[in-house]
């Protein structure tokens, strides 16, 4: 459906094409049983690379113009895992980068949630704490398990293992599923941060496409880069 609406006159934006390459770009990654694996963990080469070939090719034609939309954000992020050779020398930074352009043009809590996960593996869990302070999560983000579970694996990088247990108790108490529940539980004391940011996307929605002013031109810019060859 995304891909008809892409290739009609009528849907053909940049702001669809962002969409669509979102879409191929975590199909291919996807686990065919619908269980869940840290990014860190999974075989890269059992990744679908045509797929995530054919999300490249959606995400240059998003990048098009000057039209920067929350889809392709989201898209830039999946790509920098895509495109990675291994978790190791994920850029992080771009990554973070992302997410706090998609807080500016569309706020959440979520975002600066999963930015904090990013600055986390780029310049330390603390520093991502300091960026969590004074953050007061809305009711329905505060009972959900990736909140709690996010600042458990924080703390307990950071060395405050009382807190961090804490944290992990209230997590797995709030886990919706055995699954995720085990993914938790088991994973302990495993970083996790890999797993928020490749599950935080079934919390958003979709925008409507905005027209950004010339400081957000570096997303469009930095979506082309990504898509010119090489990762470095």
């Amino acid at each position: 459906m995304a891909t008809l609406l892409a290739t009609h006159s009528v849907g053909a934006t940049p702001e669809t094409f962002a969409l669509l390459a979102l879409m191929h770009l975590h199909a291919a990654r996807q686990d065919a049983t619908g269980g869940l694996l840290l990014l860190e963990e999974q075989d890269r080469s059992r990744w679908d690379h045509a797929g995530i070939q054919m999300g490249i090719q959606w995400l240059a034609r998003a990048a098009s113009g000057t039209t920067f939309t929350r889809y392709h954000a989201e898209a830039g992020i999946a790509a920098e895992h895509c495109l990675a050779p291994s978790f190791a020398v994920t850029r992080w930074s771009e990554i973070a980068n992302l997410y706090a352009m998609l807080q500016r043009i569309d706020p959440s809590p979520l975002h600066t949630l999963n930015r904090a996960v990013a600055v986390a593996e780029w310049k330390g869990p603390d520093v991502a704490l300091k960026l969590l302070e004074g953050l007061v999560p809305p009711s329905w983000l505060e009972d959900h398990y990736l909140w709690a579970a996010v600042l458990a694996d924080l703390h307990r990088r950071a060395g405050h293992l009382e807190q961090a247990d804490q944290y992990r108790e209230q997590a797995l108490i709030a886990a919706p599923t055995e699954p995720v529940r085990g993914a938790v539980h088991s994973e302990w004391p495993l970083p996790l941060a890999d797993l928020y940011l490749s599950r935080m996307f079934e919390f958003t929605g979709g925008p409507p496409s905005y027209r950004v002013a010339s400081g957000e031109l570096m997303g469009c810019t930095s979506l082309k880069h990504q898509c010119q060859g090489s990762y470095w």
